[in-house]
């Protein structure tokens, strides 16, 4: 840590501070879906290289480094629909530096009254909960509604003469997303006499490839059904379905009290990205193919020895600190940078004499913006 500190530049901070807010804003945005388990993966990947890497285990290290970059392309692919979701519904500056905000719950006592009143009217419904899964893949067409739930939209949504009645609802929240959505039917040959209905069988069917919960009214029969985990449940009473329903959501009562651990959460994984971070920027700075630079005193290389009438009584140099770039693993072992040889046999009185900076090694060189050359002030006295 005193190595880090010591060696650390302006540019490495910045450095390592921008990309540490990179990686946090990624788990901010991406924390409630199965592409950050994803880039977990691929980081544990990484360490596991480097591990190898440090033992000697050329072959390893190269297989996993091979891995890396092929999950890193699947996992755009695979969660191609996630991404796009959670950049469509946020701005910029939800994007780049907005805080998430306390989840809202879906309205459960107003989704059950609406059911209600629904199989009261014998009306045909299909509404869809989403879990972690995102069912955009398999559900077809649709319009993007992004609507308030009320029970007045929810009825005239599934009014028999709307255009969009006989599709699906996906409520995430306490927003409509979607209306008139067509859900993947079930291959299942039998279903029970009175759930065997299309939107039963889509119900399922979108049960049967997500983990979303969707609830069914049966037109004829006005009966209610939930569909979960490839099952079909006929629903007894309204207290049943709003049970099954903050199951599904997770709504507890701990959950309304639950700020100050998001916000621990969000603390641990702040540190956790930089302390990464940091790391990988330490593994690359002491890897003899990255150069870095690093600020060093200088010091006059005399050399013979001054006329026995002479004392050097003091010695200023200008500039007293220069700064050389070149391997990591090469500048931790150097201390000091010395100029070119100075005599002292040839000194005769007080002066100054320019010298160049001598560099033992072609893989070190001068920074930019600082002067290869020195200023040697020197003051001799004559011996009383």
């Amino acid at each position: 840590m005193f190595s880090f500190i010591q060696n650390i530049q302006l540019n490495d901070a910045i450095d390592i501070l921008l990309n540490s807010y990179i990686l946090f804003r990624v788990y901010v945005l991406f924390k409630e879906t199965h592409l950050l388990r994803g880039i977990t993966g691929i980081a544990l990947l990484w360490f596991f290289q480097k591990l190898s890497d440090s033992m000697g285990l050329v072959v390893t290290s190269w297989i996993i480094q091979g891995f890396m970059a092929i999950s890193a392309f699947i996992l755009i692919i695979i969660f191609r629909n996630e991404i796009r979701i959670v950049l469509q519904t946020r701005n910029w500056k939800e994007l780049i530096w907005g805080m998430p905000r306390k989840e809202t719950n879906t309205p459960v006592e107003l989704i059950v009254s609406s059911v209600d009143e629904l199989t009261r009217m014998k009306s045909g419904a299909l509404i869809v909960f989403p879990g972690k899964d995102d069912p955009e893949s398999i559900i077809q067409s649709g319009l993007s509604w992004y609507g308030l739930i009320s029970k007045e939209m929810i009825l005239s949504i599934f009014w028999k003469n709307n255009p969009v009645h006989d599709g699906a609802v996906i409520i995430r929240g306490n927003k409509i997303m979607k209306v008139g959505a067509i859900l993947p039917l079930t291959l299942r040959e039998t279903l029970p006499a009175q759930c065997n209905g299309t939107r039963h069988r889509a119900a399922l069917g979108l049960a049967e490839n997500t983990d979303a919960l969707v609830i069914v009214v049966s037109e004829e029969t006005g009966k209610v059904s939930v569909a979960k985990n490839s099952k079909l449940i006929q629903i007894s009473d309204d207290l049943e379905l709003a049970r099954r329903l903050h199951t599904h959501l997770g709504i507890t009562p701990e959950k309304s009290n639950s700020l100050k651990r998001e916000r621990l959460r969000l603390c641990i994984a702040a540190l956790l990205s930089f302390l990464f971070i940091t790391g990988i920027w330490h593994s690359f700075t002491r890897n003899n193919d990255t150069l870095i630079s690093k600020k060093f005193p200088v010091q006059v290389d005399w050399s013979g020895k001054l006329p026995e009438n002479l004392i050097l009584e003091s010695v200023f140099l200008k500039p007293q600190k220069t700064t050389i770039k070149g391997p990591g693993q090469i500048l931790e072992s150097i201390s000091t940078i010395y100029t070119e040889n100075v005599s002292l046999d040839d000194i005769k009185q007080t002066g100054t004499v320019t010298v160049n900076l001598a560099l033992n090694q072609e893989s070190l060189i001068i920074d930019h913006g600082n002067n290869d050359k020195i200023s040697v002030s020197y003051v001799v006295r004559n011996r009383y």
